[in-house]
Formats: C-alpha cells, sequence, structure tokens
C-alpha cells in the first residue's frame, strides 16, 4: 500500500467559494422558486427554425405514439409538435373539473 499524504483541511473560505459557485447560491435558505437567480443561458441547438430538445418517455408511451403517427401519417415529432401546440391552446384538463 502506498503511503499518501493527509489531505489538506479546507479553509472557511475555500469552502464558502465553493458552495457559491452553485446555481441556487444566491438563494436565502427556504427561498421560493420564482426568488432564485436565473441560470445562465443554455446554449440551444437548432434545427432549421426549430430548436432541439431531449424528452424522455415510457417505452409503452413511445410504442402508441409511434402507432397512432403512423395511423395521422405524421412523424412522432410532427404529433407531439402538434400535441403540445393543442395543450397550449386549449389547457389541460386533470380530471379534477
Amino acid at each position: 500500500m502506498a503511503i499518501t499524504k493527509r489531505p489538506q483541511r479546507s479553509t472557511p473560505a475555500a469552502v464558502d467559494a465553493f458552495i457559491g459557485q452553485a446555481p441556487d447560491a444566491g438563494a436565502a435558505p427556504g427561498a421560493a422558486v420564482d426568488e432564485v437567480p436565473a441560470k445562465k443561458a443554455r446554449k440551444l441547438t437548432r434545427k432549421g427554425n426549430k430548436v432541439q430538445i431531449a424528452l424522455t418517455i415510457s417505452e409503452p408511451l413511445l410504442e402508441r405514439l409511434e402507432a397512432r403517427a403512423v395511423e395521422l401519417g405524421q412523424t412522432r415529432a410532427g404529433l407531439i409538435n402538434l400535441a403540445i401546440v393543442q395543450l397550449l391552446d386549449e389547457g389541460v384538463n386533470l380530471g379534477s373539473e
């Protein structure tokens, strides 16, 4: 076994500097979400006039989406875009109404 030096203890200033780099570092403890400083703008991947996003869904839902897209003669992305537009225009019913 190799002999290694004991790690140096962090100074309070170094600890504060490390914690200060966290995305929510400027928020007071227990602060509401809207009080947290905005994150840096993320880099967007553009595809023509659209922006690419990552979406994770369950496999059964993906299978249903693909089957419906074939029925309608649409692509998966096209059907997802249509569903989002309809949701934003017409709202969503969560069954509590």
